[in-house]
């Protein structure tokens, strides 16, 4: 049993079929009162996904909506106690990859072909815009299990400036 469990970027390659099953492993493994920390691709309704993209790209990857976990949430006595959409931040990353991609061009082209580097060029500059115009979000879910009420009230906790040492 763990007091906290992270999944980053996973849930996207879990499948729908096998949400319930990743729920139940997380469930038995966070002891109660304990953290999850979900961080996944989200988009707002239950969509199949584009092709090109399920075929080149992201080979048996689903998009969840933000509906479809939180609504399984109190089958598992996981409570939300907060949750952040970064879809903006992560706009940012996307074009930081793709600066970083173009300016290693001839090194991907040698290994991986101008198909390959065309083809990732372009999954990036649209990914970027269907995060940035809220086609997609970055969401992350923190849960516990069970009720806790012992969470900061606000998030200063994560400011680099609060200090957790008391000052009397």
């Amino acid at each position: 049993m763990y007091d906290r469990i992270v999944s980053v970027g996973m849930l996207e390659h879990v499948g729908r079929e096998n949400y319930e099953g990743y729920y139940h492993i997380v469930s038995r493994l966070l002891k109660e009162g304990g953290i999850g920390l979900l961080h996944t691709i989200t988009q707002e309704t239950e969509e199949e996904g584009d092709p090109w993209l399920k075929k080149y790209i992201f080979p048996g990857g689903e998009i969840p909506s933000i509906r479809e976990i939180v609504s399984v949430f109190p089958d598992f006595d996981f409570r939300l106690c907060d949750y952040e959409n970064m879809r903006l931040q992560y706009v940012l990353t996307l074009r930081h990859w793709l600066s970083r991609f173009d300016e290693h061009k001839r090194e991907v082209v040698s290994h991986y072909g101008e198909v390959f580097y065309r083809m990732w060029r372009l999954y990036l500059i649209t990914c970027a815009g269907a995060f940035k115009y809220g086609k997609l979000s970055l969401s992350q879910f923190t849960f516990s299990k069970g009720l806790k009420n012992d969470h900061p009230l606000t998030r200063r906790y994560m400011d680099a400036s609060y200090s957790f040492v008391s000052k009397t």
